[in-house]
């Protein structure tokens, strides 16, 4: 499990990006983070695209950096590409400033056959 974090100060907005397993192992690197979350910080946004499998310990660490977030008054945005996990996270954290989105891209456009002459 890896954690990516970046801070964006011209928006004050903080990007994390969450990969591979979202369980116990990365709780210092979340805990690291709840602690350093800034007052100012208007919005953060939580990319759970790469997770594969979501343990309840995982479930626990995004519900306390959550908290921590909304505390300063900010917007939490999470972003998955795999259903199940969406609503798996959805239905673990309800907190009114909690956004949940897809991070499905756009579908690709099927290549044409080409026209046969006949």
């Amino acid at each position: 499990m890896t954690l990516t974090a970046s801070f964006i100060p011209e928006e004050d907005r903080l990007d994390l990006s969450f990969e591979g397993n979202l369980d116990v192992t990365i709780a210092m690197d979340v805990c690291a983070t709840c602690k350093r979350v800034a007052p100012s910080l208007r919005s953060c946004i939580i990319d759970l695209s790469g997770v594969d499998r979501v343990f309840d310990s995982g479930v626990a660490l995004l519900q306390m950096l959550c908290a921590r977030v909304h505390r300063v008054g900010a917007l939490v945005v999470i972003l998955s590409a795999r259903p199940e996990i969406g609503r798996q996270i959805q239905a673990a954290i309800h907190q009114g400033r909690t956004t949940f989105r897809s991070a499905l891209g756009k579908p690709r456009r099927r290549a044409r056959a080409p026209a046969v002459a006949g």
